[in-house]
C-alpha cells in the first residue's frame, strides 16, 4: 500500500512520565476511510496514543507524526483537522442540543444562518432532527452520545478520535451505539480511530484493530486475524482462548505443528512471526467452545475424521451453569481443561473424551 493512502503515520513514538514508559517505540498508521480500534486493557497506552493524536498532548520523543500528509509533531490541538469524543461527552448544559453541536463551527467564525444549517442537518443523520432546541439535561446517555458524535462530525474532521465513547451507556445502549457508529462510519466514508478496552467493540465495528500491552503495539490485523489467530501469549488471553497449555515442538509441517505437551501430541496451526524449531518450547491455545465432550465409544462428531481433530481422555471436575451455557471443567493428561457446552451436557461423568478442531488450534512461541 502507497503512503499517500495513510491519513496518518507514527514512527518510533514514546511516551514517559518520570519513570514510567507510557509509549515504548510504537509505529503504526490509519488508511483513509478505515475503521481502526486500538484495544487494550487499563495502562496500556492506548488513550495516552490517542491524546497524542489530537495534540492534546505532545510527545516525549517521535521520529514522524504526519497527519494527512502534514507533519503535526508540533502542532497543538486546535491546529490539527481532528475532532475528538470522550466517554464522558463534554457538552455544555447550559446550551442546547443544536448550539451545543454548532459550537465548533462558532468558534471557527462560521456565519450563524450556516452553522445552524449545519448543525440542523448533522443532527438529522444521528436521528435527533427532533431535538434542536431540547435541553442537554433532558436527553438520555444514548442521546448525549449522538449530540457529542455530532458536534464532532459536523466539523468534518479528517480523522475522528473516539476515546471508549461508549463505556458509560448500558449495555442496550452499547450494542445500538455500536451500529450507530458503523453506519455514521459508512455514511460519512472519514477515517474512525476507536479507543476501547472492549474485545467485543473492536471486533464488532474494526476494520482493523491495534492490540496493545504496556505501551507497545504486539499484534495489528482484522479482528479475524487478532481473534483467530493471536501471534502471543497476551494476546491469545486478551482475546479469550481459555485454554492455554504449554509445549515443545514434535514437528513442523508447513503452518502445521504437532507440540508435545508430556506423552500426548497437539497439532495445531503456527502464528508466530519466525517459523519454530523442533524441541522450541510452545504454547498451544484454543477455545473453550470449541470443545466436545463425548462418551466411551461414541464419535467424536459428524463428518469429522480423526485427522482433523486433537483428542484426549478426560474427567469431568466441575460444571458451572450460565444460563445460556455451561461451561464443564475437565482433568486431562496435558492438564485442566474447560469446554464451553452450549446444550445441555447430559450426565458429564459418563464423559470420557474431548475432541476440538486442530484447524482451530493456535500454536505460539512461549513468551
Amino acid at each position: 500500500m502507497n503512503q499517500s493512502d495513510h491519513i496518518f503515520t507514527i514512527k518510533n513514538l514514546s511516551q514517559t512520565y518520570g519513570a514510567i514508559d507510557a509509549l515504548r517505540g510504537v509505529s503504526c498508521h490509519a488508511v483513509r476511510g478505515e475503521f481502526l480500534t486500538i484495544l487494550g486493557s487499563s495502562g496500556s497506552g492506548k488513550s495516552t496514543m490517542l491524546r497524542i493524536l489530537a495534540g492534546l498532548e505532545m510527545p516525549s520523543h517521535v521520529d514522524e507524526l504526519t497527519l494527512d500528509g502534514v507533519d503535526v509533531s508540533n502542532v497543538p490541538a486546535n491546529r490539527r483537522n481532528v475532532s475528538t469524543v470522550f466517554q464522558h461527552y463534554g457538552l455544555f448544559p447550559h446550551l442546547s442540543v443544536v448550539e451545543n453541536v454548532e459550537y465548533g463551527l462558532r468558534v471557527r467564525k462560521v456565519p450563524s444562518a450556516v452553522r445552524r444549517a449545519e448543525a440542523a442537518k448533522m443532527l438529522n443523520m444521528v436521528q435527533l432532527g427532533d431535538f434542536l432546541e431540547a435541553n442537554i439535561s433532558k436527553l438520555s446517555g444514548g442521546q448525549k452520545q449522538r449530540v457529542a458524535l455530532a458536534r464532532s462530525l459536523v466539523l468534518q474532521p479528517a480523522v475522528l478520535l473516539l476515546d471508549e465513547p461508549l463505556g458509560a451507556l448500558d449495555e442496550k445502549l452499547r450494542f445500538e451505539m455500536q451500529s450507530e457508529l458503523v453506519r455514521l462510519h459508512e455514511e460519512f466514508g472519514m477515517t474512525f480511530v476507536y479507543v476501547t478496552h472492549s474485545q467485543e467493540e473492536a471486533l464488532t465495528m474494526s476494520d482493523r484493530i491495534l492490540l496493545m500491552d504496556k505501551g507497545q503495539i504486539v499484534q495489528d490485523g482484522t479482528p479475524q486475524e487478532i481473534f483467530d489467530r493471536p501471534n502471543c501469549r497476551f494476546a491469545a488471553e486478551f482475546m479469550g482462548m481459555e485454554n492455554i497449555i504449554e509445549g515443545t515442538v514434535s514437528s513442523v509441517d508447513g503452518a502445521t505443528i504437532t507440540a508435545a505437551i508430556g506423552e500426548t501430541l497437539i497439532t495445531g496451526m503456527w502464528a508466530g512471526s519466525r517459523m519454530p524449531e523442533p524441541s522450541q518450547p510452545v504454547i498451544c491455545a484454543f477455545r473453550s467452545e470449541k470443545l466436545r465432550c463425548t462418551a466411551a465409544g461414541a464419535g467424536a462428531g459428524a463428518g469429522a475424521g480423526d485427522d482433523a481433530l486433537n483428542s484426549i481422555q478426560c474427567n469431568i471436575e466441575k460444571d458451572v451453569y450460565r444460563g445460556k451455557y455451561h461451561d464443564a471443567f475437565f482433568a486431562t493428561p496435558i492438564g485442566p481443561l474447560r469446554a464451553r457446552l452450549w446444550e445441555a451436557p447430559g450426565d458429564l461423568a459418563k464423559m470420557t473424551r474431548l475432541s476440538w478442531p486442530k484447524s482451530q488450534t493456535v500454536i505460539l512461541p512461549s513468551d
